[in-house]
């Protein structure tokens, strides 16, 4: 019987991500992989992000989902920082979508579009016309059994920060991050499927350490 493991999220863009990545190293065939999606609804009130990294972020919360429902969990923190300024960081929620502000659903994304470009558009104005327009977007993952073991890791992509703010597919810092070795923002991609295969292979892959971590796992 294959282990179940439950990636922590509700969120319809990391579902997608995830499961590329997922499927493309063939973990579909050793693991039962479930989303918060796919089980019964428990409430576990606010779980504070506040370790001051990525890594350490996700493992709050794969921590907390992994006792609430006795199951091995991988959870994922992600966001951005401008080199120039590092900033924002771990803020980068904050700073892009609002304090307490959750987005589940492509409906959802939809309807609030035109406040996350407006934000969008403000968070980019703080290079203003700084000459080091690096930007690094980074990703990261951690896995949680029940009694507490653990693993983390960091996943950085490097590329630069565009001119101004591009409103096609995607969201956030896709509408003005370009990838390096590209010519276009993510959100210049001719399809969200396109930029699905993308993030997923150079943006949201299953980290060596975690993947060793997985394979342990009987």
């Amino acid at each position: 019987m294959q282990p179940t493991i439950l990636f922590a999220t509700t969120n319809g863009s990391k579902i997608r991500h995830f499961k590329l990545a997922w499927q493309a190293l063939g973990l579909q065939e050793k693991f039962n992989l479930v989303t918060l999606k796919d089980l019964p609804k428990i409430e576990l009130g606010h779980i504070a992000e506040d370790s001051g990294t990525f890594g350490g972020d996700a493992l709050l919360k794969a921590r907390a989902y992994a006792e609430a429902y006795n199951l091995p969990t991988i959870s994922q923190d992600r966001g951005f920082v401008f080199e120039a300024l590092n900033w924002p960081g771990t803020l980068s929620k904050e700073v892009m979508f609002g304090d307490e502000k959750v987005i589940h659903t492509k409906q959802m994304w939809e309807e609030q579009r035109e406040e996350n470009y407006n934000r969008a558009v403000s968070v980019l104005t703080n290079l203003g016309g700084l000459e080091n327009r690096r930007i690094q977007i980074i990703q990261g993952l951690a896995i949680s059994l029940p009694n507490g073991n653990f693993q983390t890791e960091e996943k950085i992509s490097y590329g630069t920060a565009s001119q101004q703010v591009i409103n096609g597919v995607g969201g956030s810092y896709d509408w003005f991050f370009i990838h390096d070795g590209l010519q276009i923002t993510n959100s210049e991609f001719p399809s969200e499927e396109a930029l699905d295969e993308y993030a997923a292979r150079n943006y949201y892959p299953i980290t060596p350490k975690i993947l060793e971590f997985l394979n342990e796992i009987k």
